[in-house]
């Protein structure tokens, strides 16, 4: 019987329980998946997979001249002096993200395979003069298409503010103000709260530590409501989508005055094709609540984690005209591994962005950052690695052991990678084996424990092989492996030194405190003066490793971990 993953799901196709509809919809998931892994696999054995990257970074250099001319202040209000670079950004943000590379692949690795994709002809010209086979047509249709959705995404959101507010402003019971000595952290989720009341590893413990003289009093999210949280004499507190509320009926009526304007000029606008003043209505309606809020509604500080950010919400250039700080901050170092022919550019990722302020880990993130901005304009602080999540969730370590950290690459059903990681992997398919079987052994002979970490838990998404290793080191005496929820710091604060493939992260910690950390190749195909190691060792092969373990870790130099901790008091 022959099985098929559908949506992470085992499922029969000769089931004879599964209805016509979902027969068919398997069907054409399995032929599309087939098509895009013969594609993918094509483009991989001629090592084009570049060509994607390459595509992306050619776009984000495409400028968009009619936009300032014919951009409406009106609805941009502050951000008009901005207004192209902000709908780059939000079409970056948008329409280029997996779905547009697993088209690419299939367009130039599948005969007789034409792209159609939603982007404006600026953008198609551009794609077409990569030779990638596209239909102008449907592309184009596509792209009024997407513009349309877009405007009704914006009615919507509309919709969903007017309610908001009316509920909030008919609510009998006492309403929330905004401290103005507060901070706001975007975009975050449950992991990212303190959850001890000893030692976290999140972003908010990190702030507070960080920045202990500032005059913020209050630290606000958007986190699914939590009680208020007190840490050193500051408050963490939930605000939800009062953030996007019309806080008094004066500014309520304000807002119904704009919107009979705005939504007939929008609609204008795109019976014109003037489409940067249409695809933007969701934005200009969150924008113009900040506009008409007072001065003392409004944050000192706005922080957003850089995840892909490149659009930078339009409601922050209004909050940064009333004296606010925004601010981009980074929990990874974010570097391509150099390829053989060199190093890959990032402006896809980079180059469009425009946030003020980022907090980097080092000068190499500060350098990466600041090369890679087409208008380099924002102000860099150097902070050390920046933490991000945390977790009550605790592991026994014997005090002599070594804390190790892979990543790994998605099954192919689940998503194609065409980063110079990816190609590493493409190199290398048995990388992870190789890499934690070279360590395993090499500890192993030196009376060291290993303790291992995942990037992050795949389930069924990881390959095959990847799940195999996993359950044949979970039998070794020497391995201990961590859940995948438990900080990368909070290992590495218990051991006596790290090892890590490149170039993740986790080189990073503790770079300072005279604390060993290389990273392991164990194939020698990653350049030694590969600028992403941001100056942490390279050790290339198991014997290098032999040596490097045999002088750091002989008993009269031995390192004592940070902190010691034994399995009672873990």
């Amino acid at each position: 019987m022959r099985i098929k993953v559908f949506n992470r799901i085992k499922i029969s196709s000769y089931n004879p329980i599964l209805s016509l509809c979902e027969r068919i919809k398997i069907k054409c998931f399995n032929r599309r998946l087939d098509d895009k892994v013969r594609a993918y696999n094509k483009l991989k054995n001629k090592n084009q997979l570049g060509i994607i990257r390459i595509v992306k970074g050619k776009c984000t250099e495409i400028s968009f001249k009619q936009i300032n001319k014919y951009a409406s202040k009106y609805l941009f209000g502050v951000a008009s002096i901005g207004a192209e670079l902000a709908t780059i950004q939000f079409l970056l943000q948008h329409l280029f993200l997996n779905d547009f590379e697993e088209k690419i692949i299939l367009a130039y690795g599948k005969e007789g395979k034409k792209l159609v994709h939603p982007l404006p002809k600026e953008y198609l010209n551009v794609l077409s003069s990569y030779e990638i086979s596209i239909s102008f047509l449907k592309s184009k249709l596509n792209w009024a298409y997407w513009i349309i959705k877009q405007w009704i995404f914006g009615i919507i959101i509309i919709g969903k503010i007017i309610l908001d507010s009316l509920i909030y402003l008919l609510s009998l019971s006492d309403k929330k103000k905004i401290d103005p000595s507060s901070a706001y952290f975007h975009g975050l989720r449950s992991s990212n709260l303190p959850q001890d009341s000893t030692k976290n590893y999140d972003i908010f413990t990190w702030y507070i530590k960080q920045y202990p003289e500032n005059s913020i009093n209050v630290c606000y999210h958007s986190i699914a409501p939590v009680p208020d949280i007190f840490f050193l004499d500051k408050t963490i507190s939930y605000i939800g989508k009062s953030l996007f509320y019309l806080t008094s009926w004066k500014i309520f009526f304000q807002y119904l005055a704009w919107l009979i304007i705005a939504i007939p000029l929008t609609f204008w606008n795109l019976c014109i094709f003037r489409w940067w003043n249409v695809i933007l209505l969701g934005e200009f309606a969150r924008l113009k609540i900040f506009q008409f809020k007072e001065k003392e509604e409004i944050s000192k500080e706005y922080l957003f984690h850089y995840s892909l950010n490149i659009y930078r919400p339009l409601w922050t250039y209004e909050v940064e005209s009333k004296g606010a700080k925004v601010v981009s901050y980074f929990y990874s170092g974010y570097e391509f591994l150099k390829l053989p022919e060199g190093y890959a550019d990032q402006k896809w990722e980079f180059g469009r962005t425009n946030w003020p302020f980022y907090l980097v880990w080092d000068e190499w993130q500060k350098e990466l950052v600041s090369r890679e901005l087409i208008n380099p304009s924002s102000k860099f602080q150097v902070v050390g690695p920046i933490l991000f999540e945390t977790s009550v969730k605790t592991l026994s370590i014997p005090k002599r052991s070594i804390s190790v950290f892979d990543y790994q690459q998605h099954r192919k059903a689940f998503h194609l990678g065409v980063s110079p990681s990816s190609v590493f992997f493409n190199t290398h398919p048995d990388l992870n084996i190789r890499f934690l079987n070279d360590i395993q052994e090499v500890l192993n002979e030196n009376g060291i424990y290993l303790i291992f970490k995942k990037k992050r838990d795949l389930g069924k998404r990881a390959e095959t092989r990847y799940l195999n290793l996993m359950k044949k080191l979970e039998k070794l005496e020497n391995v201990i492996l961590a859940d995948a929820e438990i900080p990368a710091l909070y290992l590495i604060e218990r051991t006596i030194g790290t090892i890590s493939l490149p170039f993740t992260s986790t080189g990073l910690f503790r770079r300072d405190e005279n604390f060993l950390s290389i990273y392991y190749d164990p194939t020698g195909w990653v350049d030694p003066t590969d600028r992403a190691s941001h100056g942490i060792p390279l050790i290339q092969g198991k014997t290098a490793l032999k040596k490097w373990v045999l002088e750091n870790y002989k008993e009269e130099k031995y390192i004592t971990p940070k902190e010691t901790y034994d399995t009672q008091n873990n």
